[in-house]
């Protein structure tokens, strides 16, 4: 597999300025894929729009105390880097250790240098530490890994504790929705402006939150 390059973007969220290296041709990596069948996933390289929203809403809420929080496919991590500069406690987590090791890096270069890191699969997840508060971003394209990602939630999620995922509208979203009410969690819906939804949207950003 060749070496990825990275280009270097300026965000800025919640009046915070984040520097953020992602991969500059994340399809170099799904042709590498096609190629290599033990190839980690892909996905962790591209630009999901849901990360940053999901961000801008980590920095505008009013926390009461620092979280213990887990990021699910963290990508180049720029959602754990707002759960950061909110004043929480965050591990990256991904299912390909380029990316978990990306996170890392562009914490340290937002003045977060010890961030922990977690390579793991959904479908096989190690025993984990369990978490004041599960982040994630565009997660549920793939219904087939629903059930694992409850898995996963139960198995890290400390009693009394929030799970946020930041959704830009996927039909599957829908299927998850009913799912997660069949298990007992309960669900609140928040538009990009932090506005409560009474119906889940199509093809537009909403932060999802499960709690029991």
């Amino acid at each position: 597999m060749a070496p990825l390059s990275f280009s270097r973007r300026d965000l800025l969220i919640g009046g915070r300025v984040v520097w953020l290296d992602v991969p500059q041709h994340p399809e170099q990596l799904w042709q590498d894929c096609s190629r290599d069948q033990g190839a980690s996933d892909h996905y962790w390289a591209m630009w999901w729009e849901s990360a940053l929203a999901t961000s801008c809403l980590l920095l505008s809420h009013t926390w009461t105390r620092p979280l213990s929080c887990l990021e699910l496919g963290c990508g180049s991590g720029l959602t754990g880097i707002a759960a950061l500069l909110a004043g929480h406690d965050v591990t990256f987590s991904d299912s390909a250790d380029q990316a978990v090791r990306l996170a890392q890096r562009n914490a340290a270069a937002n003045g977060y240098p010890d961030v922990s890191g977690l390579v793991f699969d959904w479908r096989e997840p190690p025993v984990l530490s369990r978490f004041d508060l599960l982040l994630a971003s565009d997660i549920l394209y793939d219904a087939g890994l629903h059930a694992a990602l409850f898995a996963n939630f139960e198995a890290a999620l400390q009693p009394g504790g929030s799970i946020w995922i930041g959704d830009p509208g996927r039909e599957s979203t829908r299927q998850f929705l009913t799912e997660a009410d069949c298990l007992g969690w309960r669900i609140r819906l928040t538009s990009e402006s932090g506005r409560e939804l009474i119906q889940p949207q199509r093809g537009r950003f909403q932060l999802i939150e499960l709690c029991r």
